[in-house]
């Protein structure tokens, strides 16, 4: 296992496409950059994450779409990202760098349509504000999906044979026509006690071990 398969840092509208990447450490890791396009890789057996993307503070646009992670320890990690709220749109965001620390306003950060299985790990940790995540498939991970900051609208994912919880939630964020089912020991979606007034619409959780939504209520 070497370290990356492909690292990039300090940089901005930068597309990572059509890769083939197998047992390295992180398959593709950015670190603080902008306008990061990565599409249609397939990571195998990675040994800490397939895609990783970080930012010390408030990067923005990101599209991660219609990749393939298999096997391995974890999925699709994005940590500190700022969109708009946008399913669509440009994600060629300037460098932060050259901007002297301005973004300006934020440009569109998108996780959709990417298929994941049997990590052991999460299959998909999002910890940003505002981000769309939708119609990604996660099968058989540790477990699936947990979604953490504010402001994101997280559609159309189907989630199935988690070990643990299929979809994890903290924060306030909108739940779509997602598919949670058979988590073997855990529940289908998850609720901590973080979450406060979520919009939750057209969400299905069937044959879960514990409960199809679990609620966890903080009265303090």
């Amino acid at each position: 296992y070497g370290n990356y398969g492909v690292y990039l840092g300090q940089t901005a509208q930068i597309t990572v496409k059509n890769l083939v990447i197998e047992n390295v450490n992180t398959g593709i890791r950015t670190s603080n950059t902008n306008g990061i396009t990565i599409t249609g890789n397939t990571v195998s057996n990675p040994g800490s994450n397939g895609i990783s993307v970080y930012a010390s503070s408030g990067a923005t646009g990101l599209l991660v779409s219609d990749n393939t992670i298999q096997n391995g320890y974890g999925g699709i990690e994005v940590q500190n990202f700022i969109g708009n709220e946008s399913c669509s749109g440009d994600v060629n965001a300037p460098s932060y760098w050259l901007a002297g620390g301005q973004y300006g306003d934020p440009y569109p950060v998108i996780v959709k349509d990417n298929t994941i299985t049997g990590v052991s790990n999460w299959g998909m940790s999002i910890s940003s504000e505002k981000a769309c995540v939708d119609g990604n498939t996660i099968a058989g991970a540790n477990s699936g999906m947990i979604i953490t900051g504010s402001g994101s609208i997280v559609s159309n994912n189907a989630v199935t044979d988690s070990t643990n919880d299929g979809i994890c939630c903290g924060g306030v964020n909108t739940f779509d026509s997602n598919t949670s089912n058979g988590a073997q020991y855990g529940s289908g979606i998850d609720f901590d006690f973080r979450s406060q007034n979520n919009v939750i619409t057209n969400n299905v959780a069937n044959n879960n071990s514990e409960y199809g939504f679990y609620f966890d209520i903080n009265l303090e």
